[in-house]
């Protein structure tokens, strides 16, 4: 995770007992595959006036080529209705001693360290996973940033008319 704030202007602004206060408490954050595609953050003072809390604006760059994956990242990859615990714990035990995660304080680590052992334990947390459950099918269709859920509707309802159609004849139902 990346914080995406620059500068020093205040987020949030109050007089509390006659006394002007501000802090920069709101904060925008940003995984590592998307924070080159987070452009000119700034706090705007103009949108909300009335509001303690200003406003935060940013741009966001949907080009593709950019981004670091496009792919569907489901966090639902295991069949974890029937997983061998005792083979998890092993491996998960296993693997966190080998990498000696547990040895670092992550309290002094910069961001790219920090980043570098969270990419650690979910590679850790995948090795146990993949020793103790059985893994999903998974299709590697890169899956469209203007895709939306809406869209995904239409398709399911499309998808369930054509299935209704290929029914119908079959059974020799005349459809026009």
């Amino acid at each position: 995770m990346y914080v995406c704030n620059v500068g020093n202007i205040p987020t949030f602004e109050t007089v509390t007992h006659g006394r002007d206060r501000s802090s920069i408490i709101d904060l925008t954050f940003a995984s590592g595959s998307i924070i080159d595609n987070i452009l000119e953050w700034r706090v705007n003072l103009n949108i909300s006036p009335i509001s303690q809390h200003n406003a935060l604006d940013y741009c966001i760059d949907f080009d593709t080529s950019n981004t670091t994956h496009t792919y569907q990242n489901s966090t639902f990859l295991y069949k974890s209705n029937k997983p061998c615990w005792p083979i998890f714990k092993d491996k998960l035990h296993t693997h966190m001693t080998l990498t000696n995660i547990l040895e670092h304080d992550i309290s002094t680590l910069n961001v790219d360290d920090l980043e570098h052992i969270i990419n650690e334990l979910i590679n850790v947390i995948h090795a146990a996973c993949r020793a103790s459950m059985h893994v999903k099918s998974r299709g590697t269709k890169p899956k469209a940033p203007w895709w939306t859920e809406e869209l995904e509707t239409l398709k399911r309802e499309v998808v369930d008319l054509h299935h209704q159609l290929h029914a119908a004849k079959r059974q020799g139902i005349g459809v026009d």
